[in-house]
């Protein structure tokens, strides 16, 4: 790939990730929802493997771009609608985490997350800050004094290539602008946006909303997860790796009081360290190797292929992954412009047709 197409070399890092393998190649397919229909199953396929999944070049109703083959545009297109693609990311993940949290003692067993919980908060009375959250069990072990713990997903789009990349750093260039993509976005949710004064309510400084929720013992935590499913540091320190790359300070002095940020600061500061749930996966399998409990199975979850929590999880996860890009990629074949004589545009019977190899005999 570096030596062919260089132009696609700095997605490696983010093509590579195992997550948006495992629905591929790794999960039982016993239980019907593990299952990808025909569709989902070529689009995930192809762009794993990088290969076409639109034609090339076909404008796009939002005016100043193009869909490249590769998909990559309907992830950052400005009329594309991630909506319903967030939407099950969000129900999926909660689905998914219940288990593992509860196997790490976060949670009672068979404890739901809530899903877009109403808070209330004084500052912006509509607010939904978080896509899914629990409330740690305070008599737990790990001693979680939070209240609530809450996510905010986004999908990002694709990174941009590197403005510098010398031959022998690339890999770690590449992989650190992967990450630096993701932390973007994990900065803009932390950096909350204000709220322009309406009829009924006035302006909201976004920093206030995150001050709030701060001052009611809650946490945010950034789930920014690219167009190839790797996952951003903080997320990926929630599960696994405890800890992530700092971020850069948010303004705190500033003559415009529009880029004051003193508790995006707290904020970060409470949702990368300890007593926040750092690792979950990481206890998960700590305590399921652990224990002796007498209906313990070799398999996680009734899995068959997931020997630890953290693999059923993580299956899990990129399951949920595949579903929600492969529905996000046909809806955006609605934003094609196409000459008014041109037959509606079948997703299926192109990658079918790109599939099609003659066979010589």
């Amino acid at each position: 790939m570096f030596e062919h197409q260089q132009e696609h070399f700095h997605l490696l890092p983010s093509i590579l990730s195992p997550t948006t393998s495992y629905p591929l190649i790794a999960m039982s397919r016993c239980p019907i929802k593990n299952r990808l229909t025909p569709l989902p199953f070529l689009l995930s396929i192809r762009r794993k493997l990088r290969l076409p999944i639109f034609p090339n070049n076909i404008p796009c109703c939002c005016g100043h771009k193009l869909h490249d083959e590769f998909g990559d545009h309907a992830f950052s297109c400005d009329k594309g609608n991630k909506k319903r693609a967030h939407n099950v990311i969000a129900q999926d993940f909660a689905l998914a985490l219940s288990p593992a949290l509860a196997q790490a003692g976060y949670i009672h067993p068979n404890t739901p997350l809530t899903i877009e919980p109403l808070i209330y908060l004084r500052s912006d009375p509509t607010a939904r800050p978080f896509d899914i959250s629990f409330s740690p069990d305070p008599t737990s072990s790990h001693v979680c004094p939070y209240t609530t713990i809450g996510a905010d997903i986004n999908i990002t789009g694709s990174p941009p290539p590197p403005k510098h990349a010398t031959t022998e750093d690339i890999l770690n260039i590449i992989t650190a602008n992967a990450d630096n993509n993701l932390q973007r976005h994990e900065r803009s949710k932390l950096g909350r946006m204000h709220k322009p004064p309406t009829n009924t309510f006035p302006f909201i400084h976004g920093d206030t909303v995150i001050g709030e929720l701060y001052h009611k013992n809650m946490v945010l935590i950034p789930f920014t997860i690219d167009p190839h499913g790797r996952f951003g540091p903080m997320l990926q320190a929630f599960l696994t790796t405890s800890n992530h790359p700092p971020q850069k300070p948010w303004r705190t002095t500033h003559s415009n009081t529009k880029y004051h940020r003193p508790n995006a600061n707290l904020m970060y500061s409470r949702a990368s360290n300890p007593p926040c749930p750092l690792g979950i996966l990481t206890s998960a399998d700590i305590n399921w190797h652990e224990s002796l409990s007498p209906t313990r199975r070799s398999f996680f979850g009734g899995s068959y292929t997931a020997p630890t929590p953290s693999i059923h999880t993580m299956q899990l996860l990129g399951l949920s992954l595949s579903k929600a890009y492969s529905s996000l990629l046909c809806s955006a074949t609605r934003t094609f412009c196409l000459p008014p004589t041109a037959p509606a545009f079948d997703l299926y019977s192109f990658l079918t047709a790109e599939d099609t190899y003659l066979v010589h005999r």
